[in-house]
């Protein structure tokens, strides 16, 4: 009988034991993965050198690897990224949007472009220029849809900051 008990306990335990865990799966469900911070430093400096690159060449072909670096770093909610970095972060996306459109990928930089405008409006960033330059490009792409009505407004709001600079942009 003791042996028996004992055969039972065995078996049990790790059952019991196996059970009570969640998954790996399951844990991510219940709580996002906290971007770490270096790693972002050093991913946004990675997009940084290769998107030097493309400056200095025009060669439209080193976009693809720096996007692949910028959608790891925009994969991150805005929320969970530390906010020393936030700053950073927003200027890579608007970065990210603008090699989309120029990789002609309109739809994605779009969503981009729509995205900064929000979070910078949320955070009450002070750089106006960025503001403008995603407002204008934004605005021409909905006129290359033909929503004309947003194109107008955002191209405006645009316009407007220009005319204040005095700038010829």
């Amino acid at each position: 009988m003791l042996f028996l008990k004992n055969s039972l306990a065995f078996f049990l335990l790790p059952l019991l034991i196996c059970c009570s865990c969640s998954s790996p799966n399951e844990k991510e469900l219940i709580s996002p993965a906290i971007p770490d911070t270096a790693v972002l430093i050093g991913q946004m400096s990675r997009y940084d050198s290769i998107s030097n690159l493309y400056l200095k060449s025009n060669d439209i072909d080193f976009l693809k690897p720096a996007g692949d670096v910028a959608d790891s770093v925009l994969s991150y909610p805005f929320e969970l990224i530390n906010s020393s970095l936030q700053e950073k972060y927003l200027a890579l996306l608007l970065y990210r949007a603008t090699d989309l459109n120029d990789l002609k990928d309109f739809i994605k930089s779009r969503d981009l472009y729509e995205r900064y405008i929000f979070l910078y409006q949320q955070k009450k960033l002070l750089k106006p220029s960025y503001l403008a330059y995603a407002q204008t490009y934004l605005g021409n792409i909905y006129s290359r849809y033909g929503d004309y009505v947003k194109a107008s407004s955002l191209l405006r709001q645009g316009k407007e900051y220009y005319m204040t600079e005095k700038s010829q942009d």
